[in-house]
């Protein structure tokens, strides 16, 4: 795992821990907001049970009434914040409309409804469906009882509305408050949590560079001496092994410098480049190898197709892609190579096909995995390779925020390669 893709595992890592601790704290403040509305709900419920219970509606009970609601039955449960006690100073009106005719108002500390407004008001309330609810500022309760007399009590909860909708506030801000701090905290633990694997990722890539010299040495000193021996006693078998085996080796050891640095390089220079034209250069070295093998090539590229876009990385990833359909396209088989572009300046998608009749029931997956050579699906007998080249050509467009996928459908196999300009 190189360095940019550990920095790319942490960033996930940042997402989840920052998502998760936004939905822990999210289902916090709706617990708390929700249960405190229905604290609230349930002592104005509990108010009003008391109010209606009170028989009398003269005026001279009006303070006996008030005495019960500021007393409670729960005195001694105050200090439990769970407890649900009758509202101490509220303000309420009760009508009660005697099945006769008769209407008896009671009203504490409603000075801004007449006696008039109360009645309307209770007859409104009477009219809704619920027995409990809320009719503008007041929270209300109405019964029949089995006198078939209706009795109508409200409270004023403008006090709850503005203590509620102070919680809510003051949860968003705490949620706001709490959620930065967090991301500061993540955004820190994070880097000192894969600072170890960046260091060693540094450390393996140096080790396969200085590897990679160490070993071009002898390597050079066996090719020399190996074709010494070809000048003195002629080429046979053993020698021709030799050196087929020392080419291999050199280059093994320059597709692992290359891996060990890709990451690691500046990107070359991005420009505005003509990618028909690059893709065409590249093509038409392999075109003679392509005729040697007897393998048809066939090209789909429409002119002035243009993207911003690093010159040297379409060659690569045009000869990476080629390469590979060479040497595993079947005999005598065919290779087509596909470019085009919905719009100028965007997106380009390459594709680059070949022959490949035992391709079904493979997972093409794994192809880009790093000296992948699976011997049925990806392997055929007398062809260089070390399976590699995928892995950099994957490399490269997912460097660019672009991707690359394979499949295979009626005996062709197909790399599809999506390239993102302006990167």
């Amino acid at each position: 795992m190189g360095t940019s893709q550990i920095n790319k595992l942490r960033k996930r890592f940042m997402v989840a821990a920052m998502l998760s601790f936004t939905i822990v704290i999210f289902i916090i403040g709706l617990a708390i907001n929700l249960g405190v509305i229905y604290i609230n709900h349930a002592e104005a419920r509990k108010t009003l049970d008391h109010i209606i219970e009170t028989s009398s509606t003269k005026d001279e009970d009006v303070n006996r009434i008030q005495k019960k609601i500021m007393d409670g039955e729960n005195s001694l449960l105050i200090l439990n914040p769970f407890s649900l006690n009758i509202m101490s100073n509220a303000r309420y009106f009760k009508v009660k409309f005697v099945k006769d005719g008769d209407t008896y108002v009671t009203s504490n500390g409603i000075d801004s409804l007449s006696e008039t407004d109360i009645k309307e008001l209770a007859e409104t309330i009477f009219k809704k469906r619920s027995r409990y609810g809320t009719s503008g500022i007041y929270y209300y309760e109405k019964i029949e009882d089995d006198d078939g007399n209706r009795i109508v009590a409200a409270i004023d909860y403008s006090d709850m509305i503005f203590n509620g909708n102070r919680l809510f506030y003051l949860t968003v801000f705490m949620g706001l408050l709490i959620f930065s701090f967090l991301y500061f905290l993540v955004l820190h633990f994070s880097k000192i949590a894969v600072r170890p694997e960046i260091e060693n990722d540094k450390r393996q890539k140096e080790f396969i560079t200085n590897a990679s010299h160490e070993l071009k040495t002898p390597l050079a000193v066996i090719k020399a001496d190996t074709e010494y021996l070809e000048i003195m006693n002629g080429e046979n078998e053993w020698t021709k092994a030799i050196m087929n085996q020392t080419d291999r080796m050199n280059g093994l050891i320059q597709n692992l410098v290359q891996i060990a640095r890709g990451e690691e390089q500046d990107e070359g220079e991005v420009l505005e480049v003509n990618v028909d034209k690059l893709v065409n250069e590249t093509v038409e070295p392999f075109m003679a190898l392509a005729d040697r093998e007897e393998k048809k090539v066939a090209l789909h590229i429409p002119s002035r197709v243009c993207l911003v876009f690093d010159a040297n990385q379409i060659r690569m990833l045009t000869s990476i892609l080629m390469d590979n359909a060479i040497k595993y396209c079947d005999e005598k088989g065919r290779i087509e190579i596909s470019l085009s572009q919905k719009k100028p300046g965007r997106q380009v998608v390459l594709t680059v096909s070949n022959s490949y009749k035992n391709g079904e029931n493979v997972d093409y997956t794994k192809f880009f995995e790093r000296f992948y050579r699976a011997d049925r699906s990806h392997h055929i007998e007398g062809k260089s390779g070390y399976g590699i080249g995928l892995s950099v050509a994957q490399s490269i467009c997912e460097k660019n925020h672009g991707s690359i996928e394979c499949d295979w459908k009626n005996g062709m196999i197909t790399f599809t390669c999506i390239l993102k300009g302006g990167h």
